[in-house]
């Protein structure tokens, strides 16, 4: 027997290996209807004949079932967050939504985390679709998929080595009884990260000219830091004396005796150590200096986290040109190699000497004040001053929207007699409180690292300065009145400064959207323009759709020209405020972009002229989706996850009303004279609105009375499959009563009816007659009056033929839910209900009903869709045959778990069965999970 799904789904991550190793068909359908019916052959009169039976039907019950997957252990630092990508799969049959839970105690918890939040991921590439957090999926189709990203917060007092885990658990909201849950564990570690940045500075200006040259004495800083999580052991620090400048020119510098100090012990001398003597803070930490020739080495033994502190020494210009020295200190510990400082250096006999302006500098201003024609040069201008003038100002007047970049260029001179590093700085005066300021080359792209700029002697360089106005900028529609300060900082000299202004008095205009609806993709614009969200109340469009039929909303987005670059997500709800992103129980609606499906349109970035972006919303209906005139109202939403920027617009979706009947199967049966038949129809209503009237005639076209024959048209109206004494002669739909006790038929609803046809006992043997049961095309709905939409499936054509040896074949089904050979509802023709992995059996009896000996009898069936054969364990259920109780041979079969044929035997090697006696075949089907 195979295995039953359906029981195992709480399995979680088992389960999911399971699936992933044996391939499984899918589950039919909730409500599908598994209907089949079977046949016998026979030879008598030196006649070939065909006998059909009833049809059985099973109906597949609503199943609920999913696969949450994976666990996973992810490792964090202390103070992060840990991201944990699932994947949830609708095991079930029909739609369904799964609540979703994070029970942080998981058992095996070291610390508590200090936030659990899940979010879409219905991408499934491992990154949250957007920052609002889920407590229940959107609705997932049956077999479909759907994933989720959640966020762990770990406490910044986690430690290494140290685990806490949390359940996430999914429901069905079908089926409460059906979950699945995972556990995740976050795993802690810890490492000291060292750090090492190094300063030299001018210390004793020997000659007082106020340059560092030959003779000066540098004051040189190590600043050291554990920034990483744990303590740093065997920490190294080294720094060795260069021998020569940039240029590649010789230099000596010579160590000052007794000048190393230590932050942790200020005022005490740091000895050079020729041996193993320590310093110590007195608070653990131990410190060993040691220097040999131009080498500086300092030794910690540990170095705790987040630990920082000095190590300052200094040396003496003995020797040195001018020109650049620079060098780098190293850091080191255990588990981290040699990782070097921050380039330093120092500049001897150069002088500072800047001009930062809207122009480049022909020479500086005195005293540092404001510059201007007299000092500028004309000729190479800053490109975005819009003031036409050289007043240290540069202006900008374009009018730009809120949260779009406002750029600056600036131009920064060189006047000094060696290459400097400038550091750049910008302090807001009258620009919006919360507007962004950053620095990037003149390109206005690549930033400067650090906020420094280097520059050779007499060398002009321009730069950018980016302010981004905040959402909060008020709207006024007047010019503004922005200002800002730009300071640069010779490194040579930081009492070297100078500056120049930044003013915006342009207009700030609103950010916009606008979701709009289009005639068809990239077509003229039909509804919804501004922020509008319905049209006086009503909606931009409605489109009607068949039930099951998808219809197509072309849409369009629109940002304004020049306006900033955003990304919105797309967005459906009946609810206009989108609180919950609800959609009607099983409609499906989905976004595409040339033929792709989507979630958001990307980054959109509108140039000169107004950006368009058309795309398509797919909107679906179920198969079963009830007539709904009025329409169902859908609110469509553009929605930027970054700033908020919205809009919203309405439209509907009408369901038409669907009329079809439909009566089935053609039938051949076989009649003795003087005998009777009984012919099993099945009526179905496959529309959308419940059929409450409509003609059901017998020989509308084809009358069975041509060679004296009678017939009469029934109701099964107790549903047991055959014709007794209760049934009504029936002529109508309105005499059928439904499963809600009114009468007609409602959407998926059917009916047996029955047809008896009496052969005279003067019938000759061999005449055949055929007749029609039609159902009429002008019917009656609970909506009004309507007409059948497709009459090509309104009527049948049974055949009776007469016979001296009449074989009569009935089809009986039961219920073996376990699928061992035991049933739970007897055989019977009656229609049954059961869920997907369970099984089926069949009984299909063949009785000689006529005068004479019937030869070649083979009784046939066809394993239905959606099952597979089941012969069960120790073979309790497989087929069998019996021929007035004597067991046979059957002859044809599929193996277990396949399909096709089930056959006493095959065509051309049946057996007799004598008048008045039976023939029985017997087998099991699963239905597919």
């Amino acid at each position: 027997m195979k295995r039953n799904l359906w029981m195992s789904t709480a399995l979680g991550v088992s389960l999911v290996t399971l699936l992933s190793s044996a391939a499984l068909a899918d589950p039919p359908p909730a409500n599908t209807v598994i209907g089949n019916q079977a046949a016998a052959s026979f030879e008598a009169n030196g006649e070939t004949y065909t006998v059909e039976s009833n049809i059985v039907e099973t109906t597949i019950n609503e199943i609920y079932g999913l696969t949450l997957a994976v666990g996973q252990t992810r490792t964090s630092a202390p103070g992060s967050a840990v991201f944990f990508p699932h994947t949830i799969t609708n095991n079930g049959n029909t739609t369904d939504i799964f609540d979703l839970v994070v029970d942080p105690a998981g058992g095996t918890d070291n610390f508590s985390l200090t936030s659990i939040e899940i979010f879409p991921d219905a991408d499934e590439d491992g990154v949250a679709d957007s920052l609002s957090p889920l407590t229940e999926t959107p609705t997932i189709p049956a077999g479909a998929r759907y994933g989720v990203v959640v966020r762990a917060g770990v406490p910044a007092g986690a430690t290494s080595g140290q685990v806490s885990d949390f359940v996430l658990t999914a429901t069905s909201r079908g089926d409460v009884v059906q979950s699945s849950a995972n556990t995740d564990i976050v795993s802690v570690t810890t490492d000291g990260i060292v750090s090492l940045l190094k300063d030299q500075v001018l210390a004793t200006d020997a000659d007082g000219d106020g340059r560092i040259s030959a003779g000066d004495t540098i004051e040189v800083t190590l600043t050291y830091s554990n920034t990483g999580i744990g303590d740093a052991t065997a920490v190294v620090i080294t720094d060795e004396l260069p021998l020569q400048n940039t240029d590649g020119s010789p230099v000596t510098l010579t160590y000052v005796d007794d000048s190393g100090e230590w932050s942790d012990n200020p005022g005490v001398v740091l000895t050079e150590e020729t041996g193993n003597v320590e310093h110590t803070n007195g608070q653990g930490t131990s410190l060993e200096y040691v220097v040999t020739g131009g080498q500086i080495t300092a030794e910690f033994d540990t170095l705790a986290a987040g630990r920082s502190g000095t190590i300052t020494f200094s040396y003496v210009l003995t020797a040195a040109p001018e020109g650049t020295i620079e060098n780098t200190a190293t850091i080191e510990s255990s588990v981290q190699a040699a990782t070097p400082s921050n380039l330093s250096s120092i500049n001897l006999a150069a002088d500072a000497d800047l001009v930062l302006a809207d122009a480049a500098a022909t020479a500086s201003t005195p005293g540092g004040g404001v510059d201007g024609a007299g000092n500028l040069d004309g000729g190479d201008v800053s490109a975005t001053d819009d003031d036409a003038s050289l007043d240290d100002v540069v202006t900008e007047t374009t009018d730009v929207f809120v949260g779009q970049d406002i750029q600056f260029d600036l131009v920064l001179t060189n006047l000094g007699n060696d290459t400097d590093s400038v550091a750049l700085s910008v302090a807001n005066t009258d620009f919006p409180s919360g507007t962004q300021f950053r620095i990037s080359g003149s390109d206005g792209i690549a930033p400067l690292v650090g906020g420094e700029l280097q520059l050779a002697p007499g060398e002009t360089q321009h730069f950018a300065v980016i302010a981004t106005l905040p959402g909060s900028t008020p709207i006024t529609g007047a010019p503004a009145a922005f200002d800002g300060v730009v300071t640069a900082v010779s490194e040579h000299n930081t009492s070297v400064t100078n500056t120049t202004t930044i003013s915006y008095t342009g207009i700030v205009q609103p950010q916009t959207v606008d979701l709009v609806n289009t005639d068809s993709v990239g077509g003229s614009v039909t509804g919804g323009v501004g922020a509008l969200v319905d049209n006086g109340g009503a909606p931009w469009t409605t489109l009607d759709a068949d039930p099951g039929e998808t219809v197509v909303f072309p849409m369009r987005i629109t940002l304004a020209a020049n306006s900033p670059s955003n990304t919105f997500d797309l967005l459906a709800s009946t609810d206009a405020t989108f609180a919950g992103l609800s959609l009607p129980a099983d409609w499906t609606v989905l976004f595409y972009k040339d033929g792709a499906p989507i979630t958001s349109t990307g980054l959109l970035t509108p140039g000169a002229t107004d950006l368009d972006f058309d795309f398509e919303a797919r909107v679906t209906p179920p198969v079963d989706a009830a007539v709904n005139t009025a329409g169902v109202n859908l609110y469509f939403r553009a929605e930027s996850p970054t700033n908020g920027l919205v809009d919203t617009k309405l439209d509907a979706v009408t369901i038409n009303e669907v009329v079809d009947l439909s009566i089935t199967p053609d039938s051949s049966v076989q009649a003795a004279a003087g005998g009777s038949a009984i012919i099993s129809h099945t009526i179905t209503n496959l529309g959308n609105s419940t059929v409450t009237a409509g003609a059901i005639t017998l020989g509308a076209t084809d009358p069975f009375t041509d060679e004296g024959m009678s017939a009469a048209l029934f109701y099964d109206a107790n549903s047991d499959g055959v014709l007794d004494a209760s049934d009504p002669a029936i002529s109508d739909i309105s005499s059928i009563v439904g499963a809600d006790a009114t009468a007609g038929l409602s959407p998926g609803e059917q009916a047996r009816i029955f047809v008896r046809v009496q052969a005279p006992s003067t019938a000759s043997i061999g005449v055949t007659e055929t007749g029609d049961v039609t159902l009429a095309g002008a019917l009656t709905t609970d909506v009004g009056p309507a007409t059948d939409s497709d009459t090509s499936n309104n009527s049948v054509t049974d055949t009776v033929t007469v016979i001296s040896g009449d074989v009569d074949v009935s089809k009986e089904h039961g219920l073996d839910t376990n699928c061992d050979g035991a049933l739970e509802v007897a055989y019977g023709q009656a229609a049954l209900q059961a869920n997907p992995g369970e099984c089926i059996a069949y009984r299909l009896s063949a009785d000689n009903v006529g005068s004479s000996t019937v030869t070649n009898l083979v009784i046939s069936d066809l394993v239905p869709n959606f099952t597979s054969l089941e012969v069960c364990a120790a073979n309790a259920c497989a087929p069998a045959l019996t021929i007035n109780g004597a067991p046979g041979t059957v002859g044809v079969q599929p193996a277990d778990e396949a399909t096709g044929s089930v056959a006493s035997s095959t065509p051309t090697s049946g057996f007799s069965l004598a008048p008045g006696s039976r023939a029985v075949l017997t087998y099991t089907v699963q239905i597919d999970e």
